[in-house]
């Protein structure tokens, strides 16, 4: 990623994506490329399009969808929401849009403090933050940037969203 400024991606003898690594990391084609890109690994999100919302275990945790978004969604089909740890924002309390979740482990890496955390019944989620005090709470409310989010088929695993821009660059 670091060193060049077209890459491929290969899976089974088989050109998944051949685009910038500012492409493959922020408008992967499908899950394959989503989860081949990037460390830690994207946060991945069982989810349903609900009424212009995506739900999760009953709750909304997008509300902000744009149009050109809910015109690539289908109404009750469930996704596979896509976000990034460093898109993730915590806070100590609750704010719109926000989901609880708990801090399980905390890794220092100097720079940056990877959280795992886990949310809803059984997901988990990786964050990324510059500071997490040792004495924080163990639950914080976890909040997407929607600007980030990306959505996946739950069938085919291919990208609902950017589908337009992957159409063009291939």
């Amino acid at each position: 990623m670091a060193l060049g400024d077209r890459i491929a991606v290969i899976n089974d003898g088989k050109i998944q994506m051949i685009a910038t690594p500012d492409q493959l990391y922020r408008h992967p084609v499908n899950l394959f490329v989503a989860k081949f890109v990037g460390t830690p690994q994207i946060n991945l999100l069982p989810v349903q399009f609900d009424h212009g919302n995506l739900i999760s275990d009953d709750q909304i945790i997008v509300s902000n969808l744009s149009q050109s978004v809910w015109e690539a969604l289908v109404e009750g089909q469930h996704y596979l929401l896509g976000i990034r740890p460093e898109n993730i924002q915590l806070h100590a309390q609750p704010v719109p849009g926000s989901f609880p979740i708990e801090v399980q482990t905390v890794l220092d890496y100097g720079r940056f403090k990877q959280l795992t955390c886990r949310a809803f019944k059984n997901s988990q989620l990786k964050v990324v933050v510059n500071r997490w005090s040792k004495t924080a709470p163990k639950t914080a409310y976890a909040q997407l940037d929607d600007s980030a989010v990306l959505l996946f088929d739950s069938q085919t695993k291919e990208n609902v969203v950017d589908q337009q821009l992957n159409d063009e660059l291939e």
